[in-house]
């Protein structure tokens, strides 16, 4: 997988719980609208970590759209 545009070996990890509330964001014509960024599959970097020592990990993302 290419990370920061370079290619790194990743492993898939299992996504086994997910919480991802609805942000609101209310317009100046009345109407509101909800925001939800959905985590579709996320991959750890093998061998590579920040510099506080935690490993590093890659997601795919998709967003939702709401208009109320």
């Amino acid at each position: 997988m290419v990370v920061n545009g370079v290619e790194k070996e990743v492993e898939r990890v299992r996504i086994t719980s997910s919480n991802e509330p609805w942000g609101e964001h209310l317009l100046e014509d009345g109407r509101v609208l909800r925001v939800r960024l959905i985590v579709t599959a996320a991959f750890k970097v093998i061998g590579e970590t920040d510099p506080m020592g935690n490993p590093l990990y890659n997601i795919q993302t998709q967003m939702a759209v709401s208009v109320e």
